[in-house]
């Protein structure tokens, strides 16, 4: 037998600080959602959900339209140039940076 939570649909109370409305707002969902699995539980060990599941039928959306994106001859060179670059970036970044910190040190 499954426990049965009572049904409470009262709002959570916004509290004067924001931690208690936090706190109020995730025992509020947190209840809401114990009481959604204790109806799929208690449809599921009466058979009802299993019934639902039989009785719907499912059929294919004429909205969905499936898009085959063509493979581009050149993408593979854009990759590897975009790859050079920020290999490229990040050596003028280290080699710039190498020449700052030198420069702080000789000015010290």
């Amino acid at each position: 037998m499954v426990p049965v939570y009572k049904m409470d649909t009262t709002q959570p109370v916004v509290g004067s600080n924001w931690l208690g409305t936090v706190q109020d707002g995730l025992d509020f969902g947190l209840n809401t959602w114990l009481k959604i699995e204790q109806m799929n539980a208690m449809k599921d060990a009466s058979g009802a959900g299993r019934k639902a599941m039989d009785d719907t039928v499912q059929v294919e959306s004429p909205q969905v339209v499936e898009v085959v994106q063509v493979p581009q001859p050149n993408q593979d060179l854009v990759q590897q140039a975009l790859s050079g670059l920020k290999i490229g970036t990040g050596s003028m970044l280290a080699v710039f940076g190498g020449i700052a910190f030198l420069w702080w040190l000789s000015k010290r």
